[in-house]
């Protein structure tokens, strides 16, 4: 696993798995990660970010297959599970739990399947219309 700076100020980290999964990252102190939903990416959260970093450690992240990610094609099985281990290996990587998750739509979904997986990278849930 590695994490590499990008030329925009975006970041990528390489998961154990091989993903690649861009995201930001802006403030210190207790994480708190955003999950976009379904046609969107990391910039969804552009108009939050600032303001949580005030107090927080601040990321968002696009999902395996959200630009600018440029991973193989889909997988067979793909869904929001598949996205909830994607969310475990980033939070491995990057050092992040436990943490706040602010979801939406099927990015909430992703993360309830990590609150239920693995309940000890989770401090609180905040969703928005996940799809259950």
């Amino acid at each position: 696993m590695r994490a590499d700076v990008a030329l925009t100020g975006e970041r990528r980290v390489v998961l154990e798995t091989g993903v690649r999964l861009h995201y930001v990252e802006r403030g210190g102190g207790i994480p708190v990660v955003f999950i976009h939903g379904g046609g969107r990416d990391y910039r969804y959260w552009d108009g939050q970010l600032d303001w949580f970093a005030e107090r927080y450690r601040a990321v968002a992240y696009s999902r395996r297959y959200a630009p600018p990610n440029d991973n193989p094609e889909i997988v067979a099985d793909y869904s929001a599970l598949v996205d909830a281990a994607d969310l475990a290996a980033l939070l491995r990587a990057l050092d992040l739990g436990p943490a706040h998750f602010v979801g939406a739509s099927i990015g909430g979904v992703a993360a309830l399947f990590l609150a239920v997986q693995h309940p000890e990278l989770v401090r609180t849930l905040v969703l928005a219309e996940p799809p259950v």
